[in-house]
This record gives C-alpha cells, structure tokens and sequence, in this order.
C-alpha cells in the first residue's frame, strides 16, 4: 500500500472514496443512427463502444467508485 506524502490516507483508499462525474462540458448521449453511445465535447465527439458507455453512465457525481460497478 502507497501512502501519499503528507496524507493520512493510502492512495487506494482515496480513489475508493472520490466521486467521479463528467466535467459540465462533457454530454453523454446515445446516437441511434450509430446505435451508440457518444460523448460530445464543444470541439467534436467520440463514438465509445458498448462498455465505455455503460461506465460513464454511472458517473453521477453522486456515487462512490465502487458503487459504479452495482448494477442495482
């Protein structure tokens, strides 16, 4: 386990607690014509393949990392 430099806490369990969101320029959106979901950003898009896109729609800002993985 890492500790970081002046922090009372290991780098893993840091990561455990964050709660990871989109930046506000940032859209995830789905695009039926690609039947895919994309992420669109103010200079273009990216087309993400089915587990990319299941993953970012958990990110809400609201849920811990390793709640991003339940599928409840």
């Amino acid at each position: 386990m890492f500790k970081s430099p002046g922090l009372n806490m290991s780098i893993e369990d840091a990561v455990l607690n964050t709660t990871p969101a989109l930046s506000p320029m940032f859209r995830l959106q789905w695009e039926e014509v690609q039947q895919a979901w994309v992420l669109l950003y103010p200079e273009g898009m990216v087309k993400l393949n089915g587990s990319a896109g299941e993953i970012i729609k958990r990110l809400d800002g609201k849920k811990k990392c390793p709640c991003i993985d339940c599928r409840a």
